[in-house]
C-alpha cells in the first residue's frame, strides 16, 4: 500500500497509467493519480487511510439500502400491529 512510483498500473478513476504521486486504495487495492482523487493535503498521510471513489460510493450504496430495508421492516411491522390491534 502507499504511494507508486511505476507507470504499470491504470488509474482506477481516468484509466490512463499512474506513475509518480498515485496513491492505492486501502480498501480495493487499485491505484488513483493524485489529481483524480482529490487529495489536497499530503499524500503520505493519506496513504495509509486512502479509500477511492469507487470503494466510497458502494459504501454509501450500502448504507442507504440498509436504512430503507430497516425502515420498510419498521414500518410494516407498525402496519401489521395496527391492523391487528396490537
Amino acid at each position: 500500500m502507499g504511494l507508486h512510483s511505476t507507470g504499470r498500473w491504470p488509474c482506477s478513476v481516468c484509466g490512463s497509467g499512474v506513475d509518480r504521486n498515485s496513491v492505492q486504495c486501502t480498501n480495493c487495492q487499485k491505484w488513483v493519480h493524485r489529481k483524480c482523487s482529490g487529495i489536497k493535503s499530503s499524500m503520505v498521510k493519506v496513504s495509509k487511510t486512502f479509500v477511492c471513489r469507487g470503494c466510497t460510493d458502494q459504501r454509501a450504496s450500502v448504507d442507504r439500502t440498509g436504512m430503507d430495508i430497516d425502515d420498510g421492516v419498521s414500518l410494516e411491522t407498525s402496519a401489521t400491529n395496527i391492523s391487528s390491534g396490537y
